[in-house]
């Protein structure tokens, strides 16, 4: 609540603004002017009014203690020393119950509790960033050299595929009978391993050709993966 102030001088300013000016008489001593006896007690009741109801407002301050709150510092130098000496030392007594830290520069530039939160919710979002990205990298590479070996394997299924039908025909060839020269005992023993050897081969082919099937789908996921 904000506390009046007392203005001795105003209230006598403002009754004789606003008295008329008809009130004010002209006969004086040596011409000069003067106040009529009725309009100085005029003035004088207009000055106790105002003193009891001038410190009415805010708060509603009562009429009897309205012009009494705490100005007499006012009546002499003497009491307005002791009056700012007495605000002095109430001040001084409030702040000094205040803690006041150690490096009070230090305690000003420290982050709050809400910096703090931002700040931590901050990395937490960059870690999770961090991670998808190292994750997407890593599948990335991963893709990478699983098509690498496939190209390999490719290659490589290529030549051992015109090795393999190589030895396929030059097989049928040898179990021809010769027409020119005279049909030789063949050992019961080398067929069979001749022909452990020819289903072998197969097998071997038929590996390959399961190879090619899973890097033709591989292929295919590589080239979705690039469009998408």
């Amino acid at each position: 609540m904000r506390r009046a102030i007392y203005q001795p001088f105003s209230g006598l300013i403002n009754v004789i603004l606003t008295r008329p000016i008809s009130n004010i008489g002209n006969d004086g001593i040596l011409g000069s002017s003067s106040f009529t006896l009725n309009f100085i007690n005029s003035v004088y009741d207009d000055l106790n009014k105002h003193k009891q109801t001038g410190c009415v407002g805010i708060g509603r301050i009562s009429e009897k203690y309205g012009n009494a709150a705490e100005l007499s510092h006012i009546d002499s130098p003497e009491d307005d020393d002791a009056f700012h000496k007495k605000l002095d030392n109430e001040i001084h007594n409030l702040f000094s119950r205040i803690p006041l830290p150690s490096d009070p520069m230090k305690a000003a530039l420290a982050p709050t509790e809400d910096e703090l939160n931002e700040k931590a919710e901050a990395e937490l979002i960059k870690e999770a960033v961090r991670e998808a990205y190292l994750h997407k990298m890593a599948a990335k590479k991963a893709e990478e050299l699983r098509l690498k070996w496939a190209a390999e394997q490719l290659d490589k299924s290529k030549s051992a595929e015109e090795y393999f039908r190589h030895r396929t025909e030059d097989a049928d060839h040898t179990l021809e009978p010769s027409t020119t020269h005279p049909q030789t005992i063949v050992d019961a023993t080398d067929t069979y391993s001749d022909d452990r050897e020819l289903e072998d081969e197969l097998t071997i082919q038929r590996s390959i050709n399961d190879m090619k099937e899973r890097i033709k789908v591989l292929e295919g996921r590589l080239n979705n993966r690039k469009r998408s």
